[in-house]
């Protein structure tokens, strides 16, 4: 699995990463492509197509200050979904990071299989903490649901 960095428009990742963008978050939670031009000049944003050899698996938005990354959006190709391809991908971003946040809608009765609880509201705001994460978090995560 590879994450791969694009700070401009023109890559065959960014336009599958932006088409992907533009299917999974309702139009209210985009930026517009201005905006988005604009964020990728910000040291600090990263925006990330994910790969696994040349199959474009998703993509994550995210941003890194200082003593943690803050992942604004995160999603995987609609026909890849169900099969553990997100988990991993969270895995592994985690694994490389002391300290994350994760802001993402929660259905209700929705489970998150790094947490071991089912989510029952769409209001929860969690902690987890590396002995609530069956994934192995190398720290602490911060799912911030709404």
């Amino acid at each position: 699995m590879q994450f791969i960095r694009h700070t401009t428009t023109d890559s065959e990742g960014f336009q599958k990463a932006l088409a992907l963008y533009q299917t999974s978050f309702p139009v209210r939670k985009q930026r517009g492509l201005d905006e988005h031009i604009r964020a990728l000049t910000n040291p600090q944003f990263y925006c990330e197509s994910i790969w696994d050899g040349k199959e474009f698996l998703g993509l994550m938005f995210y941003w890194e200050f200082s003593g943690y990354s803050y992942i604004e959006h995160f999603a995987i190709q609609t026909d890849l979904r169900g099969d553990g391809i997100g988990s991993q991908c969270l895995k592994e971003f985690c694994n490389q990071r002391d300290r994350v946040i994760f802001r993402n809608r929660i259905r209700l009765s929705m489970t998150y299989p790094f947490v071991e609880r089912d989510f029952t509201s769409v209001w929860d705001f969690i902690t987890m903490d590396i002995s609530t994460c069956i994934l192995p978090i190398k720290r602490d995560a911060l799912l911030i649901s709404f």
